[in-house]
């Protein structure tokens, strides 16, 4: 008897598995025939990247440096408070190619890497960048550019210790926002690799 309710026992475990299993990928056969993966368009330094309905960015150069050490080097006023250790320095030339969109705002640039990303610092884009006038966004007229430098801020506390010792050897993407025909669908995925 004993027997016979272990070998049921079984047996139903075995049934249950295999319906659970049944079920498990006819639903992820089922979600998946209706999602896809997004487009990921991946540019570099130096290509034009198109984005925000009409504006493009071309990045023309990046570094990391010293926080202190950019802000002495470029004469700019002594920073407030807390600050990070190092920024991420995009030196972008942004163009209004065909937009009639209000501008851009740069905040919602972001850094991404691998494990984490460094939003855009705000002080310092205001005062790196006198023509936004302390702005954080900007508009260009039809076939303007300019040039700005888009700083990022990389907090020591923020990233693996592998990952802060080879900054030099870790991918970075500036990230672009979508336009608003691609924002609601997801489909596109536009990434400039700036390192």
């Amino acid at each position: 008897m004993k027997t016979a309710r272990k070998w049921i026992v079984a047996l139903l475990v075995l049934v249950l598995a295999a319906g659970w299993f049944w079920r498990y990928t006819t639903m992820n056969a089922y979600y998946n025939s209706f999602v896809t993966e997004p487009r990921r368009d991946i540019y570099q330094i130096g290509e034009e990247a198109s984005f925000n309905d009409g504006y493009s960015l071309l990045v023309n150069r990046f570094e990391i440096v010293d926080y202190d050490a950019y802000f002495a080097a470029e004469g700019l006023p002594e920073p407030v408070g807390n600050h990070p250790e190092k920024l991420a320095l995009a030196y972008v030339t942004l163009r209004n190619v065909d937009s009639d969109a209000e501008g851009v705002m740069l905040t919602n640039l972001d850094l991404v890497g691998v494990d984490n990303n460094a939003p855009c610092d705000w002080d310092v884009l205001t005062a790196a960048n006198p023509i936004l006038e302390g702005n954080y966004g900007i508009h260009l007229d039809k076939g303007a550019a300019c040039d700005l430098v888009l700083p990022f801020s990389l907090w020591r506390d923020r990233w693996g210790n592998a990952t802060w010792q080879h900054f030099d050897q870790y991918s970075l993407f500036l990230n672009l926002p979508a336009s608003s025909e691609t924002f609601s669908k997801r489909d596109v995925i536009t990434r400039i690799q700036v390192q």
